[in-house]
C-alpha cells in the first residue's frame, strides 16, 4: 500500500473515523456479474420481505429467472441470504439486485439458475438441496471467512480484475499449504469463490469471526497479507478498495499480534 501510510493509522486511531467506516460498510452489497447472453429485468408488483440474518447459503450470488403466482416470469441477480419454511413451501430470502431490496422465493417457482461465470443452466433443485439439507459453501468455516473476506474486497468497488484473483487463489494455496488442504480443495474452493457476491454484513461477519477462534492469530494474519496483496494486485488503489482495506486492518491488527 505504497504512499496510504498516514491516512491508514489516522484511521485506525480515530473512533469516529472507524465508526462512520463499520456504518458504511454494513449497507454495502457486491452486485454478481450478468452471465454471457442474459438480460435481468423483474416487473410486476411484489411485497417486500425483511432481510434476515444471514443463514448457510449467504454469500451465494445467483441468475434465476423466477415464475410468480400469477405466471409472470423475470430473470434477477441475486444475493442468498437465507431458506425458510413456509405454509407453501421452501422459500429462498434472497437481495435482488434488480429490485434494490430483499425479496422472497418459493424454490418450486424457480425456472432456471444460471452459472455466473459460465452461463451454464444449473438445476435448482441441486443448488439448493445442499442448503436444506445444512450444508454450507465450504466444507472449513476458516476458510469460507478467508474467501468471503477477499471477494467482497475484490468485487467492492464494481470491478474484479484478473490479478485480484490470481490474488484470491494465491491466498486459498497459502491456507492449504498451511493446513494440510489438497488440489482438490483448492480448485474447488477458487470455483466457489468466483459465484459469491458477499454484503458488507457478511464481510464483517466473516472478520469478526476470526477474533473468536483459537487460531485466530494465524488466520488473522494470512487475512491481512492477503488482503493486503489483493488490494494492490491490480496496480490501481481505489477509494473503496482502501476504505474496506482499512477495516480488514482494524478488526485484525490486533488479533494478528495476539501470542
Amino acid at each position: 500500500m505504497t504512499g496510504q501510510t498516514t491516512s491508514w493509522t489516522s484511521m485506525l486511531t480515530d473512533r469516529e473515523a472507524r465508526r462512520r467506516l463499520l456504518e458504511g460498510v454494513l449497507p454495502k452489497r457486491v452486485v454478481p456479474p450478468v452471465p454471457p447472453g442474459r438480460t435481468p429485468a423483474a416487473d410486476g408488483p411484489e411485497a417486500e420481505t425483511p432481510d434476515p440474518w444471514p443463514g448457510k447459503i449467504a454469500g451465494l450470488g445467483l441468475y434465476i429467472e423466477y415464475e410468480d403466482a400469477g405466471g409472470r416470469r423475470s430473470e434477477r441477480r441475486i444475493t442468498c441470504r437465507a431458506l425458510a419454511k413456509r405454509p407453501a413451501g421452501q422459500t429462498l430470502i434472497a437481495w435482488c439486485h434488480e429490485r434494490n431490496a430483499p425479496r422472497e422465493f418459493r424454490i418450486d417457482r424457480i425456472a432456471e439458475v444460471v452459472d455466473l461465470v459460465t452461463g451454464e443452466l444449473l438445476d435448482p433443485a441441486e443448488v439448493f438441496g445442499r442448503y436444506i439439507a445444512n450444508a454450507s459453501h465450504f466444507d472449513r468455516p476458516d476458510l469460507d471467512r478467508i474467501v468471503r473476506v477477499l471477494v467482497f474486497l475484490a468485487r467492492c468497488d464494481g470491478r474484479d480484475h484478473p490479478s485480484e484473483w490470481i490474488a484470491v487463489e494465491d491466498a486459498i494455496a497459502a491456507y492449504c499449504l498451511r493446513y494440510d488442504g489438497d488440489d482438490e480443495l483448492c480448485s474447488t474452493t477458487l470455483h466457489m469463490a468466483r459465484r459469491l457476491a458477499p454484503t458488507g454484513l457478511d464481510f464483517v461477519a466473516a472478520l469478526r469471526w476470526f477474533i473468536r477462534q483459537p487460531d485466530g492469530p494465524k488466520l488473522a494474519r494470512l487475512v491481512l497479507d492477503h488482503s493486503r496483496k489483493l488490494i494492490d494486485a491490480d496496480g490501481v488503489l481505489r477509494p473503496e478498495e482502501i476504505r474496506w482495506g482499512v477495516e480488514v486492518e482494524n478488526v485484525l491488527q490486533r488479533t494478528a499480534m495476539r501470542r
